[in-house]
């Protein structure tokens, strides 16, 4: 892995220039995880910032339930571990490489660095931050006042009747069981909602009446 397309990959770094990404690709060190291998867990030390150059890693928490919750999956290009780069903390969720994985990553102290020389760092991180907390808190609200079936309505309307992950995880990203979702996609096929074109793909027939 080349570390410079990595560090180019992440939007919080592809708006400086050739020598700020020199300096930024001095300080990356390469990380490799196999699958099934935690990047972190609850409760660890947030002192690092993580870049996914590929594969994939799922972020996910423990309900009250202790059922797992799933709250994003993450692949090339994007990024975890941005609060540790304004404030050492402790991780408030998971996360698990769900095939194996290659990173760059800038620690805590070296980021800090990096922000005092280019502020402009410090603006696509807020616009990324309050990103993620509005997309965080409209699928909070989304699992708390709608039932299954108009969150999975909601979904297919949104991915144009793809599915962008397998029914397991989107079970989990929706709060549901996988049974659940196999028995809703039959029933939205059998109102006419939906067309099967593959086992990742729906048509829209009409629109869900949510």
């Amino acid at each position: 892995m080349e570390h410079q397309s990595c560090v180019q990959l992440v939007p919080i770094f592809n708006h400086l220039d050739q020598q700020a990404l020199d300096e930024i690709l001095e300080v990356a060190v390469h990380k490799r995880l196999k699958k099934n291998e935690y990047l972190y867990q609850q409760g660890d030390s947030s002192e690092m910032l993580y870049i996914i150059a590929s594969g994939e890693i799922h972020v996910s928490n423990l309900n009250e339930n202790g059922k797992e919750m799933l709250i994003s999956i993450l692949k090339e290009g994007d990024f975890v571990g941005e609060l540790s780069i304004i404030t050492k903390t402790e991780h408030e969720n998971y996360a698990v490489a769900t095939k194996e994985t290659e990173m760059c990553t800038i620690s805590y102290t070296n980021f800090q660095r990096l922000l005092i020389k280019y502020p402009s760092i410090s603006l696509q991180i807020l616009e990324e931050l309050s990103n993620r907390l509005q997309k965080s808190q409209s699928q909070a609200l989304i699992n708390s006042t709608l039932q299954v079936s108009e969150r999975l309505a909601k979904y297919l309307s949104d991915t144009q009747g793809k599915l962008t992950m397998t029914k397991k995880n989107l079970a989990s990203y929706l709060g549901t069981t996988p049974e659940s979702i196999s028995r809703l996609l039959t029933q939205f096929e059998e109102d006419g909602y939906l067309r099967k074109k593959s086992s990742k793909e729906f048509e829209l027939l009409k629109e869900f009446e949510l």
